[in-house]
């Protein structure tokens, strides 16, 4: 089949907001409905919305393609969040991580002829951290422009939904929260979650189960890892984004990796809110990996790395991931990451992960000797 020229592609999940955003951007931009795709990324998660996403694309009579990016997303994305501990204050980085990802992607299906300018149309709102990095993201490409058709419209759910209703579509429920997930995790924004109040009482936890009504045996997983990467669980080997999916549904089970944070948000937007996510696998893999770094590590490399990671994830936190500092960090642990191998066994259970032995070749006190009932 002859792959078609498109003008814009839309970053679509069959959601209200990436519903709506490439109907308002056909007529802004004045383009015709076959000069649009209608991309969706499947990056993993215990949702799959394919099915919805590619129903509604029909009845808008727009063009659709799935790409399935978990292998690719997690062996150049998550395997450098890995290496990183890449936490913002807390928060694993599912988000920005996932755009980098991508806003690439998108741009594979543009052709870039003559100057003529083409579009990444998003779902976003002027005041989202995701519009910004979306953004950034593009300047790399010429005549690559991010359009946010929500940036200057006071849009309210109910406006959307009567555009969807037009066609026929009737959203669900919403609580006024709005969500993103893929294999690293599941991320929640939104005013109602910032009241302060007990986050669990509002129900919003959907992917990790509450430990506290459980009433399951700890589950003991061993991990190897390789130059600083996990690459086998039970001593079985498998790919990167299937030992993730391994860690996040066994994490899930235990109500693991549910985090509540106050989330300081890209400066030109200028505000706080408190973030919440439900990251099980990252929680796991963390624990592994920065035990390794310990153990191996002298007391200067751990000072320098702690100062590398947190640099790292502010940078991708920032949209950062394509700059050339983020680029020279990633390059600088790896050189560190060379003496990290070993297998690490850790128990899953009541909502924590816990170290419970390991064998690390290079450990700086015992050598080759087991490392046993570390916390």
């Amino acid at each position: 089949m002859t792959k078609k020229k498109y003008r814009a592609v839309a970053l679509y999940s069959g959601g209200v907001d990436s519903t709506v955003a490439p109907l308002l951007a056909l007529e802004d931009l004045g383009l015709q409905r076959e000069e649009m795709l209608l991309l969706y990324v499947d990056l993993g998660g215990f949702v799959n919305r394919k099915s919805r996403a590619e129903q509604r694309a029909k009845v808008l009579g727009l063009d659709f393609t799935a790409l399935d990016g978990r292998a690719d997303f997690a062996r150049n994305f998550l395997s450098e969040a890995i290496r990183m501990n890449g936490s913002y204050w807390g928060y694993p980085l599912i988000t920005p991580l996932s755009r980098a990802y991508i806003v690439e992607a998108a741009a594979a299906y543009l052709t870039f002829e003559g100057g003529e300018t083409r579009y990444l149309i998003n779902g976003c709102t002027r005041y989202q951290n995701t519009r910004y990095r979306i953004e950034k993201h593009c300047t790399l490409h010429p005549h690559f422009v991010a359009v946010t058709p929500f940036k200057y419209r006071n849009l309210t759910r109910q406006d959307k939904i009567e555009i969807l209703q037009h066609y026929g579509m009737t959203p669900g429920k919403s609580a006024g929260i709005a969500e993103d997930e893929n294999l690293w995790g599941r991320a929640l924004e939104g005013g109602p979650l910032n009241d302060l109040e007990d986050v669990e009482a509002k129900g919003v936890f959907h992917v990790t189960q509450d430990f506290r009504s459980s009433s399951l045996e700890p589950d003991r997983i061993t991990l190897r890892f390789d130059e600083g990467l996990p690459v086998a669980i039970n001593g079985t080997s498998m790919p990167l984004h299937e030992l993730i999916e391994h860690c996040a549904l066994t994490g899930a089970k235990h109500g693991v990796g549910r985090i509540v944070v106050f989330e300081d948000t890209i400066p030109e937007l200028g505000y706080k809110e408190r973030g919440v996510y439900e990251s099980p696998a990252s929680a796991i893999l963390y624990s592994a990996h920065q035990f390794l770094e310990d153990a191996v590590f002298t007391l200067s490399e751990r000072k320098l790395k702690r100062q590398m990671d947190q640099q790292w994830a502010e940078i991708v936190y920032r949209g950062g991931w394509f700059d050339a500092d983020r680029r020279e960090l990633s390059g600088l642990a790896r050189s560190f990451q060379a003496k990290l191998s070993g297998d690490v066994t850790l128990e899953v259970f009541l909502g924590h992960v816990r170290i419970m032995n390991a064998v690390v070749p290079n450990c700086g006190i015992l050598g080759p000797q087991a490392i046993a009932g570390h916390d």
